[in-house]
């Protein structure tokens, strides 16, 4: 065992090490380099808009220990990466390397290609060489915003889906730079899904756009250099909408000389894109709808007679049957309405293969992915030997040996595609979360090769975090976690994309946290916190909760724009309702306090896994989290320099505390109240006082753990709220606890969820008997893999983008485990081994940041010892 830990240790360790020095290796004038590059924080910046003064990162990385940034330097080139640039900032002398910004970046063109690089000193004396010029486009001048569509044929009436394709001649692809394509559409409120499916010469780029902002419309921005080729070329969407229907499309070709070409605008007249009714070749199927009460989806019941097969390789003709002049449907943008390019990266399809294919009897196939998949499905090289309809099911659960595909979620996944006979290549473009699926009828023989689930998602690099412990079932947790957040990332930040697919702002704190604990990717959170700010939904804290996600942007990126953003809307939001309700008592009074209706106290969800908790004029768990908004609103003014709302909103938080503890906190049983009407102390209400920070006396807090400690090793909260269960209980250094309550396999468990349900993405609750119509692709349970990083090995930012961060060992009962966690200044790594009553430590710490590392005394919860560390490699041991 000893030996099987020194492998995983030194393995993990040196993973960090490696990265280290391959950075160095790529500069010869020293030993610092930089690497990670970011615009916006993304890593493929087109679209950018120059008046909004964009944000530019970088990671730094040296060999010397104790290395900190000193100076930077960034150039702008115009076009091409070896032309002179058109901006230089010459040597600021900054340590800053997160959320810069540049003067006179608002004078570079619109529809633009331009290339930035960055390089920096360090306080060794030493200077990097220039990194590896990033490309970036600016925003997009369209030629046109006339939307296109097709006409179901024979009348007048808008298709539900259409295709449509432009054929374009390029004479000498070799001298183009970039050739980058703008594409959107309308309207995605309804379906809540993607609209097109774009495709150039045969290959798939990207599906979007994200849905609709109030005014604000999205569009994608594609690099699709690569799949041109010389002479013709074909672009073309699948386009779904069943209102408001429009489509456009523009791309524009940089050449390596620094000149442009704007091409195929689909909105100007006689430009050549042709469009084809789908009606029919995804059946008729109004009163097929994949989608549930909240919103409608089609299902694509594909029949190859009428589709077009081959209907975007660049060889098709196009004099084809059935493909017309589009319908021009006038201009996408309305009154007050603006287009802006989607701030986050494109999703792509990712192919994977069946872990399974069984036959079940004749032409009848059982398939199991292995893992729950979120996207669409495909065959591919299937030999019919005659036509067929074959019925196809998909769903995330089984019964009785069949796929499930009435799900829980009241999704109905049913479909029926007529194949021709030969070989068969097809694909739908649903977005659907299924594991099995199930064929019928199906008159050829099926095997893995056959079968596709395209995975609909944003980039995630697997190797980017990693765990692994002497405990099994951590181990399991950390995984489940990991392929949730991986598997969930679409446009959104969404509840589920089976029942409800809704940008929920509770649910963005849970995604956001568990996102960061695993890549460095924080546009996504960013974008989904300002939707969910722009898109207030009803529970009272959720306001709250988007004030606590705003934060954690800053901390976590180390860039305030988001913060200046919003900022006003923050203050006029509920925040200043809940304000105006806080009372002589110092607590926020609501009224609303059962109901679903606007402003209503959530607490839990499912109403049954509220623990019995009695609710009142004043509620511990809506006030904790109210603390704990105040507080974070008070960080933000001061940040923004907003001396008296930071004063008042520090008074609000103080006012608060001191409230809770002296009318909801019982002193005579070391327990707080759930509501001040009662003496009933649920679950609930010891977790989240902990988890905020309400008290702070170490002897009450260690009775609040002791409340939790002493109900057992399952959980009495929703798989939601165990987030707070648990940070309650690393907060109250109550660490054995947690891991106890990780460990558990009762029915409100983890264990529970992976050894019954057998679930791969994190459930919407612990079990379908607390809620029957739960999802199985719920990332509001993701908690496990925060409370790792954050809680276990105590992670966490302590000064904006990771200047300063603190790490907090809490091992409880894991005698070992190592720990690589990505951030936006470089990859910190942890592993320790308890041996007897001695703790050995090793620690990596990124270059330009300073670590505050408090580790245990062995045999106390509360008694630690603190090391500060700079920069580099350290062996450490208490």
């Amino acid at each position: 065992m000893q030996k099987r830990f020194l492998a995983i240790f030194l393995g993990v360790f040196f993973s960090v090490v490696g990265l280290i020095s391959i950075n160095v290796q790529a500069s010869a004038e020293s030993s610092v380099s930089t690497f990670q590059q970011t615009l916006n924080l993304m890593t493929h910046p087109y679209g950018i808009d120059q008046q909004s003064n964009p944000s530019f990162s970088w990671a730094m990385s040296d060999s010397i220990n104790g290395s900190q940034q000193t100076a930077y330097e960034i150039q702008i080139m115009k076009g091409n990466p070896k032309t002179n640039p058109v901006i230089d900032t010459g040597w600021v002398n900054a340590s800053l390397s997160n959320g810069v910004h540049i003067k006179k970046i608002n004078r570079l063109s619109n529809n633009q290609l331009y290339y930035w690089q960055v390089r920096v000193k360090d306080n060794h004396g030493q200077a990097s060489q220039f990194s590896t010029p990033q490309a970036f486009t600016t925003k997009t001048s369209w030629q046109s915003t006339n939307m296109i569509w097709a006409l179901k044929k024979g009348t007048k009436v808008p298709a539900d889906f259409i295709f449509a394709r432009k054929a374009i001649d390029i004479k000498d692809p070799q001298k183009i730079q970039k050739a980058i394509v703008s594409v959107t559409g309308r309207s995605n409120t309804t379906s809540r899904q993607f609209i097109d499916s774009y495709f150039v010469n045969n290959h798939f780029v990207g599906e979007g756009p994200a849905r609709n902002n109030q005014k604000t419309y999205y569009y994608n921005n594609y690099d699709i250099t690569k799949y041109l080729r010389a002479g013709r070329n074909m672009l073309g969407a699948i386009n779904y909408a069943n209102e408001d229907q429009g489509f456009l499309s523009q791309l524009t070709i940089y050449y390596k000389d620094g000149t442009k070409k704007i091409l195929a605008n689909s909105g100007q007249p006689h430009s050549g894109w042709q469009v084809m009714d789908g009606t029919k070749a995804f059946g008729e199927n109004d009163l097929m709808n994949l989608g549930t009460f909240y919103y409608k989806a089609a299902a694509e019941n594909l029949n190859q007679k009428y589709f077009p097969v081959n209907w975007n390789k660049p060889t098709v003709k196009t004099n084809q049957r059935g493909w017309t002049t589009p319908f021009n449907d006038g201009q996408f943008l309305g009154p007050d309405q603006s287009l802006v390019s989607y701030p986050s990266e494109n999703v792509k399809r990712h192919v994977l293969k069946p872990t399974s294919v069984i036959k079940k009897g004749n032409g009848h196939y059982l398939i199991d992915f292995g893992r729950e998949i979120i996207g669409s499905f495909g065959l591919k090289n299937l030999r019919m030997p005659h036509a067929s309809e074959m019925e196809i099911r998909y769903g995330e659960e089984l019964a009785k040996g069949a796929v499930k595909y009435p799900m829980r979620t009241t999704n109905n996944y049913d479909e029926y595609w007529t194949l021709k006979s030969g070989n068969q290549t097809l694909a739908n473009t649903d977005l659907l979360t299924y594991r099995y699926v199930e064929i019928s009828n199906c008159p050829a023989d099926l095997t893995k090769n056959n079968v596709e689930g395209l995975a609909l998602r944003q980039p995630f690099d697997d190797q980017a975090a990693s765990f692994e412990s002497s405990d099994s079932r951590l181990n399991q947790l950390y995984g489940l976690s990991k392929y949730t957040i991986k598997a969930t990332n679409q446009d959104l930040m969404v509840d589920s994309q089976s029942r409800e697919r809704g940008v929920y702002e509770g649910d963005t704190l849970i995604n956001s946290l568990a996102s960061y604990a695993v890549e460095s990717q924080y546009s996504m959170p960013r974008f989904s916190t300002l939707w969910g700010i722009n898109n207030p939904t009803w529970p009272a804290e959720y306001g709250f909760f988007s004030v606590m996600n705003a934060w954690n942007d800053y901390q976590y990126t180390g860039d305030k724009s988001l913060l200046i953003q919003v900022y006003e809307q923050l203050k006029k939001g509920r925040n200043n309702l809940f304000m105006n309700q806080i009372d002589a008592n110092g607590l926020i009074k609501n009224d609303n306090t059962t109901s679903s209706t606007m402003n209503a106290v959530l607490m839990d969800w499912p109403q049954s896994e509220r623990d019995d908790y009695v609710f009142g004029d004043y509620d511990t768990v809506f006030n904790a989290i109210g603390y704990g908004a105040y507080s974070d609103m008070a960080k933000i003014a001061h940040v923004l320099g907003k001396t008296k709302d930071q004063e008042q909103y520090s008074s609000l938080a103080e006012n608060v505390k001191q409230g809770m503890m002296k009318v909801l906190y019982n002193s005579k049983s070391g327990e707080f109240r759930d509501s001040e009407n009662t003496d009933h102390a649920s679950e609930h209400a010891q977790a989240f006082p902990l988890a905020f920070g309400i008290v702070d006396n170490s002897d009450i807090t260690h009775k609040l753990t002791q409340v939790i400690d002493n109900r057992g090793d399952e959980f009495h909260t929703s798989i939601f709220d165990a987030y707070f269960v648990l940070k309650g209980l690393y907060e109250g250094n109550n660490s054995d606890q947690a891991v106890k309550l990780l460990n558990s396999n009762g029915l409100r468990s983890w264990g529970h969820v992976l050894n019954d349900l057998h679930a791969t993405i994190t459930p919407e609750a612990w079990d379908p008997s607390l809620k029957p119509n739960m999802t199985f692709s719920h990332p509001w349970g993701s908690a496990p893999i925060t409370q790792i990083v954050s809680g276990m090995f105590g992670i966490k930012p302590l000064k904006p983008g990771f200047k300063e961060f603190q790490i907090k060992l809490q091992p409880g009962t894991v005698s070992r485990a190592a720990i690589k966690v990505p951030t936006i200044k470089g990859t910190i790594l942890v592993a320790y081994q308890k041996t007897g009553s001695k703790l050995s430590v090793k620690v990596t710490v990124p270059a330009n940041t300073h670590a505050i590392v408090y580790l245990p005394t062995m045999g106390s919860s509360v008694s630690y010892t603190k090391i500060e560390l700079t920069s580099g490699n350290h062996d450490l041991s208490n």
